[in-house]
């Protein structure tokens, strides 16, 4: 009895060893996680005091219920609303790194589209700068929200939230099967020269996923005559800079552009916020969904 006894002692003793021991082992080594370009971190806890040094992140961050945490934003973080309240710590090319420095973060999450001597710069200040890659595609989008997620102890929330967004694009890929795909042009900027989304961009692949396809076949950011454009000749054209147009810069009153099939049959679209578009977060599904619906007016 004794010797039965003593195996069950040690059989328990040998799944707690197996089972507890590397928990014990991970609590004193730390968090660990890796950005988008492959810097690990550790932290003894998660992220109490966060900077965000980009639109798209301040959306992911707030999406996952890190309002309180949120210390620091850009000057154009403006959703949601509470995102206004936040300290301004300038944009991703213009970045005050001194005003970071004072906000005491424990973690900045950037775009690697920022300054690599802004993110030197804090990196030497002692400051941990979570880079994200900027997204090709849908995919990516889901990627970096989940990587937030992890980084900041809300991981199960950033699974929650691109479930919701793959199971909302699949319902719509299913609707857009019977429908045709038109040919669009997105306008990205219009002020400084008329410059459209490519086919490298993560708007090209929100343009197909809402069943269109690119009157552009290569390159990123592609700046655009409005001599080739007539050549082109898109079915429909997308405005992802209406926030920064004037009224006489519309399409509509543009003179070369009456001879395009898109503004001769009214097939502008300058209704949806172009954050839905231009910005890869949790509400680039809206943005799809918005989008699909506009080129094919008859889907529900």
């Amino acid at each position: 009895m004794v010797k039965k006894r003593w195996m069950v002692f040690l059989a328990v003793a040998i799944i707690l060893l197996v089972t507890v021991a590397p928990l014990m082992a991970g609590q004193s080594k730390g968090i660990t996680v890796k950005d988008s370009k492959g810097n690990v971190f550790t932290f003894k806890s998660y992220p109490k005091r966060i900077v965000s040094l980009a639109p798209s992140n301040t959306e992911i961050l707030f999406a996952l219920g890190l309002d309180k945490n949120i210390v620091g934003v850009t000057n154009f973080c403006d959703y949601p609303a509470a995102a206004k309240k936040k300290a301004k710590v300038g944009d991703a090319f213009n970045v005050n790194v001194e005003k970071i420095v004072s906000l005491k973060p424990d973690l900045v999450v950037a775009q690697d589209t920022i300054s690599p001597e802004a993110i030197k710069k804090l990196q030497n200040l002692k400051v941990k700068v979570f880079v994200l890659k900027e997204p090709k595609n849908f995919n990516d989008i889901l990627n970096n929200i989940k990587l937030v997620g992890k980084a900041t102890g809300k991981y199960s929330k950033a699974v929650s939230i691109t479930n919701n967004m793959q199971a909302r694009l699949n319902k719509l890929t299913a609707k857009l099967k019977k429908y045709n795909k038109p040919s669009v042009l997105v306008e990205i900027d219009y002020a400084y020269g008329l410059y459209v989304a490519g086919p490298d961009t993560f708007i090209n692949d929100i343009l197909v996923k809402a069943g269109g396809k690119n009157v552009i076949t290569s390159g990123s950011w592609v700046n655009l005559s409005d001599e080739k454009l007539l050549t082109l000749n898109p079915d429909y054209i997308l405005l992802a800079d209406t926030a920064y147009l004037k009224p006489d810069q519309h399409p509509y009153k543009r003179e070369l552009w009456q001879a395009l099939r898109a503004v001769k049959e009214k097939k502008v679209i300058d209704s949806i916020d172009p954050n839905l578009i231009v910005r890869p977060g949790p509400r680039t599904i809206d943005g799809i969904e918005k989008l699909a619906k506009a080129l094919h007016p008859g889907l529900k």
